[in-house]
């Protein structure tokens, strides 16, 4: 026990972002994002993020829990329990079993639909970029959330920093990078500022620099015009931005699942 409340210290730090995904008792799964507030043996203290009207959920006492976070090495997860019915936005869980961490050069990637724009800065030195990356980042803790809503081809952005709607399209992401259509082509090594739109509660804006690797013409495809595909690793991006995109990717991949088996079903 001591051994595994060591290494609960060690992985769980005050402030770091974590998704948990409780399992309710109808057999769905309850995702939610929140901030680790405290850690206390294997005592686990989350204060949630959103506006999401939890405490009306069907979280019990007693619920697995399962908890993934991300160190900026490495993606961790680990299994809980919920110690008490969930009121107000204070999570209290029991940590059982062992952190498990997966090291790997290559994030786990999916296709999903979420609004994206882009522009290619004209200064492409690394330290301009990088200034005005910083600063960006910043601004955006003071910019108000994007507004999105949802429609047959996905969530779209319609009001955000004065810009007009920005329409959902697919994209293939991971925490490492992604890949997209585009109209234009893109030289390989040319450094792209990107924002991307995460349909969270609240909605998220990331904007990260991404390096371009590949720009391949679409040959046949059925659209006018001349069409590429863009592929990139992200070059700048904030570790708790990063985290918000892996913790994005696996909740779309549960509901994925969850969807295909009501489907079977």
């Amino acid at each position: 026990m001591t051994k595994a409340v060591n290494e609960y210290a060690r992985y769980f730090k005050a402030e770091n972002q974590a998704k948990i995904g409780i399992k309710l008792a109808d057999n769905k799964f309850l995702d939610v994002s929140g901030l680790i507030r405290s850690i206390e043996g294997d005592q686990l203290t989350i204060e949630l993020v959103g506006t999401e009207p939890v405490e009306e959920m069907t979280a019990e006492s007693g619920s697995d829990v399962f908890i993934t976070f991300w160190t900026g090495w490495s993606l961790c997860r680990c299994n809980a329990v919920l110690m008490r019915k969930i009121y107000g936005r204070r999570v209290f869980l029991r940590l059982t079993g062992p952190v498990n961490e997966k090291q790997t050069r290559e994030f786990f990637r999916l296709d999903v639909t979420i609004p994206l724009c882009y522009t290619i800065p004209e200064k492409q030195l690394l330290t301009a970029v990088h200034e005005e990356w910083a600063a960006t980042v910043e601004r955006l803790k003071d910019c108000a959330a994007p507004v999105l809503v949802a429609g047959a081809g996905g969530f779209k952005v319609v009001r955000w920093n004065g810009q007009g709607e920005i329409a959902p399209r697919p994209v293939n992401l991971s925490g490492g990078g992604l890949r997209f259509k585009t109209q234009e082509y893109v030289e390989p090594g040319t450094l792209e500022a990107i924002n991307l739109f995460l349909p969270l509660v609240p909605p998220r804006v990331i904007h990260v620099v991404a390096e371009t690797l590949r720009c391949n013409e679409i040959v046949l495809g059925r659209e006018k015009g001349n069409n590429y595909i863009i592929a990139t690793r992200f070059h700048l991006i904030n570790d708790k931005d990063r985290e918000t995109v892996i913790a994005f990717i696996f909740a779309e991949q549960r509901r994925i699942l969850s969807s295909n088996a009501g489907k079977r079903g």
